[in-house]
């Protein structure tokens, strides 16, 4: 009788632990299915927009900035959304510059540079090669240089439509200015004004930014984005370095391409400039105010993005924000560079013979001012150096010549005193106080002039 109500009690529990069981599984059925067949995607990451609710707490500045860099992504979450933007009403238009050094086309979508031509330089020696074309449009919208976004990264932003009135411009003297507006599908209004100069490769670029809500905040941070390739086929030279870098906290950097294979690299600082860099050209951008945040990555074989991009600021209701930029796009020319100013000049580095380097390299182009011909500047140079260097020459000439007709005589120092290595240097140094010779005095006049010819 005992063993029948164990077999009872035995049979009950395990029908219990399998209604228990069955109970958990068919829970966590109804709770994945209905997630996944009812629940509402999530938002697209865009502008965040807060509320008059959600911001009662917080402070309500016209640009209250955060303090801390941003991360890889900026963009955040958003409360309710303004209407959206209409779509724009007519193709997007290219805008052909035309000034005394360059030729650059934009184009309204996105307001990036399409190409960039400078006038005063061709692809090879040959004439008939055409104009250098530092930037060509081989990209997206969103990866031509200059290209502009707020609050998210320029990779998935939409890419805003930045009107203007202007057709084309042409600056023969002075400064003209070309203003371009775009309103995002937040609401938010950005102008880029930029400035073109007759007679420099420096291209002024001012960004605001306007809230035009009465009632929301919204919180977003500016992205300046370059995108550029190498400036010439034959850029492996081991000696000379080509492509991104930056002057960073009084010291520059120089960036090589191999490192970013592994991944985006960034930096944090007081930025004065970042780009790109070849052999002979530069496309760089030179942020002004805060401190900044610059993010380098490939983006194919050949290709590196530089993005630039600053702390969160929260933009009050009918708040303006402004962000001034400089860029240079054209020669590594040292006197043009110091011109510009931004320590730009730092960028010609000739490694541990640069307080050599740089005299010679102006004495070079002084030269050419008046010979017109690179080829002829750099004999008359050498010449020079050589009359410099010729008392040390004629020093060094000398010793050896008086090191050879002692010759004979230490070789019947080494037949007789071969086998006393220490009287056979005591009667060397003896001869040579005797006619006054210096061993090294051959080769340190040498030595010396090695940094110059190198």
């Amino acid at each position: 009788m005992a063993n029948r109500l164990d077999n009872y009690l035995l049979e009950n529990t395990i029908m219990d632990n399998q209604r228990v069981l069955l109970a958990i599984v068919l829970s966590l059925v109804i709770l994945l299915g209905w997630n996944y067949l009812f629940m509402p995607p999530a938002p697209p990451p865009t502008e965040q927009q807060l509320t008059p609710e959600t911001a009662s707490g917080e402070e309500t500045a016209a640009a209250n900035t955060s303090t801390a860099p941003l991360a890889p992504t900026a963009a955040l979450n958003a409360a309710p959304m303004a209407p959206a933007a209409g779509q724009p009403e007519r193709p997007a238009r290219d805008i052909h510059i035309e000034t005394n050094t360059y030729q650059m086309v934009l184009t309204e979508n996105g307001g990036g540079i399409k190409s960039l031509k400078l006038k005063k330089f061709n692809e090879e020696l040959d004439p008939a090669s055409g104009l250098k074309e530092l930037i060509k449009a081989g990209g997206a919208a969103h990866e031509l240089p200059l290209y502009f976004s707020y609050g998210n990264e320029p990779d998935p932003a939409t890419v805003p439509f930045f009107s203007t009135e202007t057709n084309d411009l042409v600056v023969e003297q002075g400064d003209k200015q070309l203003t371009m507006t775009a309103t995002l599908p937040s609401g938010v209004v950005i102008q880029r004004l930029l400035t073109f100069h007759a007679d420099s490769y420096q291209v002024g670029l001012e960004v605001t930014i306007h809230n035009p809500s009465h009632e929301y905040q919204y919180q977003g941070a500016p992205f300046l984005r370059l995108v550029n390739e190498p400036f010439t086929s034959n850029s492996n030279n081991q000696f000379i370095f080509n492509g991104p870098s930056l002057y960073m906290n009084g010291a520059l950097e120089q960036i090589k391409t191999g490192e970013l294979e592994d991944g985006t690299q960034s930096r944090s600082g007081q930025i004065d400039w970042l780009g790109y860099e070849g052999t002979y050209f530069m496309a760089v951008i030179m942020p002004e105010g805060e401190q900044q945040t610059v993010h380098f990555k490939m983006l194919d074989d050949s290709r590196v993005s530089t993005t630039l991009t600053a702390p969160v600021v929260t933009l009050g209701p009918e708040a303006v924000k402004t962000y001034r930029y400089s860029a240079y796009l054209g020669p590594k020319k040292l006197e043009t560079l110091k011109a510009v100013g931004h320590n730009l000049d730092k960028i010609v580095y000739f490694g541990w013979f640069d307080f050599l380097a740089k005299p010679m390299l102006w004495m070079l182009n002084y030269l050419y001012t008046y010979l017109g011909n690179y080829g002829w500047a750099i004999i008359l140079l050498t010449v020079i150096i050589k009359l410099l260097f010729w008392p040390l020459s004629y020093k060094g000439m000398k010793s050896m010549k008086t090191m050879q007709k002692l010759a004979p005589k230490m070789a019947k120092l080494k037949e007789k005193y071969g086998d006393d290595k220490a009287r056979l240097s005591r009667e060397t140094m003896a001869l040579y106080q005797t006619y006054k010779v210096n061993p090294l005095g051959g080769c340190m006049p040498l030595l010396l002039q090695i940094p110059v010819f190198f």
